[in-house]
């Protein structure tokens, strides 16, 4: 009998985190259903001699593969060519699988034929920390049409996903070119092809968050922004194509394309305030208005990105250069407070720095005009402006 889960897993210099994540899956029940490809991309430890160490212990589980250095994005491609499983789903090799939600998540594999399977995570800096990350939008245990739930389906991402594997080659998915965020087209064009979902509520995926290097730390995001402006103008090009329009997934698919969008938005927010960085935040406004209106219209209405963002249009991006008054910019967590709630704390914060001449004149100004416009929708909001005051 064949293998009904594959476990693909991005492995460069993963030394410090991979027997944490190995040990994960190998609980004896599932040994025969579960095959892991564990990719050593190039790297330079010991991490594909730990991983060879598994494949001896448990043979016809675990099996190693080395391969030249090629970006997150290749180690995607070598699992998706080489997978023998019904089914698919990636880890990264800092992470890890909640092992008891993987043996049912294995056993709920065998009965089913949904194009998607989603799970629950969890998120946190380590083990002790974990927070549960639900599914929302679909009914649990019960296979569903994706264009049925498209407008409230949670906007899931790998940590959520598994695929069949048959899927994924039949879209003929690449992402070789992604040296990071591969992930990105990686839960998104698939959905082209897919019809059904089933939704099973409990974790699986553990993410761990906060470690040094990390892709989506403020360092890493700035780093390679060129990268994530290219993937997401590739997505938006895609977004309007005729795979889409034709697809009964178009809704769901273009709501999880303004998600990605809103993180390029706020990738451009996160860099120093200047006027080159706005004018970089309006050519990739119009790149997407002239050439994926569905993203740019949805854009607004998903998440607290896209608050600020429709907050930003309506003002002409006035509110932009509000961000030079906190201390090291833009937070990576944006916090919104709901109507009545208090754009006094900006006024007071600016005020409380006591700064004169025009900038600060112009800055209570502007908020004292966002204040009186925006009373009857959600306030234009400190953002994490605590650390300001």
């Amino acid at each position: 009998m064949g293998k009904i889960l594959t476990v693909a897993i991005a492995a460069y210099n993963m030394e410090r985190y991979i027997g944490n994540c190995l040990d994960s899956l190998t609980a004896t029940e599932i040994k025969d259903d579960l095959e892991v490809l564990v990719i050593d991309d190039g790297g330079k430890d010991r991490t594909l001699e730990i991983a060879r160490e598994y494949a001896t212990k448990y043979p016809g589980t675990f099996i190693p593969i080395h391969k030249e250095n090629g970006g997150y994005g290749s180690t995607y491609d070598e699992g998706i060519a080489r997978a023998t499983g019904t089914y698919y789903k990636v880890l990264d090799g800092d992470d890890w699988f909640d092992t008891k939600g993987l043996v049912r998540l294995v056993h709920a594999l065998k009965t089913t034929t949904a194009d998607v399977v989603a799970t629950d995570y969890l998120c946190g800096s380590d083990p002790e920390s974990m927070q549960l990350k639900r599914v929302a939008g679909a009914p649990a245990d019960r296979e569903v049409a994706i264009s049925q739930v498209a407008d409230q389906l949670t906007l899931l991402n790998m940590w959520h996903i598994c695929y069949r594997t048959e899927l994924l080659r039949k879209c003929g998915l690449t992402l070789s070119t992604c040296r990071m965020y591969a992930d990105m087209p990686y839960f998104i064009k698939p959905m082209v092809l897919a019809k059904t979902l089933l939704y099973l509520a409990w974790p699986v995926y553990c993410y761990r968050m906060g470690h040094d290097g990390q892709s989506v730390s403020r360092a890493s995001l700035l780093k390679n922004q060129q990268m994530v402006l290219n993937i997401c103008c590739d997505l938006l090009e895609f977004g309007a194509s005729q795979d889409v329009t034709a697809s009964s997934n178009r809704v769901y698919i273009t709501r999880r394309i303004a998600g990605c969008y809103l993180m390029t938005v706020k990738i451009l927010l996160l860099d120093k305030i200047c006027a080159e960085n706005l004018r970089k935040i309006r050519q990739l406004e119009a790149n997407c208005r002239e050439n994926s209106r569905a993203v740019y219209d949805m854009a607004e209405h998903v998440g607290k990105v896209g608050m600020l963002l429709r907050i930003l249009r309506k003002t002409r991006y006035l509110p932009y250069w509000l961000l030079r008054l906190i201390p090291g910019g833009m937070p990576n967590t944006i916090l919104f407070e709901k109507k009545g709630a208090n754009i006094m704390k900006v006024r007071e914060a600016i005020h409380n720095r006591k700064k004169t001449g025009g900038g600060y004149r112009k800055s209570i100004a502007l908020l004292d005009c966002i204040r009186t416009n925006w009373h009857r929708e959600y306030q234009f909001v400190s953002i994490a402006y605590g650390r300001a005051a």
